[in-house]
């Protein structure tokens, strides 16, 4: 190699040292892609209730309205029954009417709600009603769940 090829590469090589020092570590300044925005949820409907073809719409429909808040409030109803349980092992009497009180006030609610849906179905020929109460049993197990706990609170409120 003669020194003018010499020359050309070592001018070449220290440009690109430079280069690279001077700028960095080039697989370490590249920008990083944002992170793709998920899509917006879409907005809540009301859940979609599978029914037998006999029962009404009418029903059908609201039961998918009702039962959510139906089962918020029995969720609620739990709460206050297990604040009474550990007002109870606590012996705080005062504590245990307050839960107590609560939580009949909350079962009250929700039993209305329930009994109007289950005993709606009483205004059907006996065959669709039978269908229907047949359908609405494991939401009405649910509900029946909660009545027991419901006849305790009266217990544990009546105690002081």
């Amino acid at each position: 190699m003669n020194l003018k090829n010499r020359f050309a590469l070592s001018t070449m090589t220290l440009a690109l040292a430079v280069g690279l020092f001077a700028c960095g570590d080039s697989r370490k300044s590249l920008p990083v892609p944002p992170a793709p925005q998920s899509a917006p949820e879409p907005e809540k409907s009301a859940p979609s209730i599978s029914a037998p073809a006999q029962v009404p719409d009418v029903l059908r429909e609201r039961v998918a309205k009702e039962w959510p808040v139906i089962e918020d409030l029995g969720n609620q109803f739990m709460a206050k029954f297990k604040d009474l349980e550990t007002a109870r092992t606590a012996e705080d009497r005062p504590a245990m009417t307050a839960a107590a009180e609560a939580a009949g006030e909350i079962y009250t609610r929700l039993g209305d709600m329930w009994a109007a849906i289950y005993y709606s179905v009483d205004d059907y020929d006996e065959d669709t009603a039978e269908v229907c109460r047949k359908w609405l049993r494991p939401y009405n197990k649910k509900v029946e769940y909660w009545e027991k706990r419901a006849k305790a609170t009266k217990e544990f409120s009546g105690a002081g």
